[in-house]
């Protein structure tokens, strides 16, 4: 049933809320927001807030030394349940509502406009993933709508209504 000596698998730190993650072979591609970056200034280590999200690839061919490959910068915040990934393409949608930026504002600073983006992005090459396509959406009414061979996506950024006709 159970080896009877089990191991400790390695550690890998990344900094933000996981989100979602898929798995192919040896590689795991994370989702990841409000992401914090670790710089170091003046000889001390310390966190920055960015306000981005990620997708990270993940070599974990050596379960005890786990490898990033690569990182990418997503704006805005991803959600649970909206990301597919589907044969070597990973569909996100992530956005800026405005209770986002009221919960994070700098002072002084103007709040963006709420907007919302779909991204797509091949990951063929887990160590080099590519954006291939992004669409955005902003104002109250705007739609964002994705079609794939099996699923369909619609993204409203208010309650107004569904322009195609299903949800």
């Amino acid at each position: 049933c159970f080896p009877s000596r089990t191991s400790r698998p390695g550690r890998l730190p990344v900094y933000g809320y996981p989100v979602e993650m898929f798995v192919k072979g040896n590689t795991v591609y994370a989702l990841l927001r409000d992401v914090l970056y670790l710089t170091q200034e003046a000889g001390t280590f310390q966190f920055q807030r960015r306000n981005v999200s990620q997708l990270i690839t993940i070599d974990v061919s050596d379960p005890g030394q786990p490898r990033l490959l690569k990182t990418i910068d997503i704006i805005g915040q991803l959600q649970e349940g909206v990301s597919r990934k589907i044969d070597d393409t990973i569909y996100v949608v992530s956005s800026i509502p405005q209770s986002y930026w009221y919960g994070w504002q700098a002072p002084g600073a103007t709040p963006p406009k709420e907007q919302a983006w779909v991204y797509s992005f091949n990951v063929a090459n887990a160590q080099d993933p590519q954006e291939v396509r992004i669409a955005i959406a902003d104002g109250s009414t705007a739609w964002v709508a994705w079609s794939a061979p099996t699923t369909v996506w619609r993204y409203a950024t208010s309650a107004s209504g569904d322009p195609g006709g299903g949800g």
